[in-house]
């Protein structure tokens, strides 16, 4: 089953071709000038980056975009282990950065219980623990160095609320941050 569903994810992406360096030239990659100045006429989710390297670009993603990244989520998910027994803790912002929403919905889709606690809900990481303690979340989604915070300060308050996975993204997680 895992095999299938890894698969299915090297099919999607066509990693499955690469046989040989020049392979690599086989697979479309949208550049930032390819997506500049680019409005098409039908489009399900817009997303807009920070600006950080110059203007925000506008990225249009059509409906079978928006579910193509939702399933892909989900296998992502259920190669992770997550299943519909887990609470899934879900800190990663929303709006511009795609993860937040992605999971969210592709934890709806598994049934999933699912806490949106990121940004545009931002709370404060008082609140944050408040919840998990309360309600012990399994799975935690956030980036390294935040979640590192709140395992520290949840590892000394009350062991039982620790959750059995972690998933991050959004940055590098260094070796600074952990013991190795």
């Amino acid at each position: 089953m895992q095999i299938d569903k890894m698969n299915l994810l090297l099919q999607t992406f066509r990693l499955n071709q690469i046989k040989k360096i020049n392979d690599w030239k086989k697979i479309n990659v949208s550049t930032k000038i390819d997506l500049m100045g680019k409005k098409p006429k039908k489009y399900s989710e817009l997303r807009i980056t920070s600006g950080s390297t110059g203007k925000p670009l506008y990225i249009f993603y059509s409906a079978d975009a928006v579910n193509a990244f939702i399933k892909r989520t989900v296998i992502s998910l259920e190669l992770s282990g997550i299943t519909t027994n887990d609470v899934v803790l879900n800190m990663f912002s929303y709006g511009h950065y795609i993860p937040g929403s992605m999971y969210e919905r592709a934890c709806a889709l598994m049934g999933t219980a699912i806490l949106p606690l990121g940004t545009p809900n931002t709370y404060p990481r008082e609140k944050i623990i408040d919840v998990i303690l309360d309600l012990k979340p399994t799975v935690w989604l956030s980036v390294p160095s935040y979640t590192l915070q709140l395992l520290e300060i949840v590892q000394n308050t009350d062991k039982s609320a620790l959750p059995k996975k972690v998933i991050v993204a959004g940055e590098k997680l260094l070796n600074t941050y952990v013991n190795c």
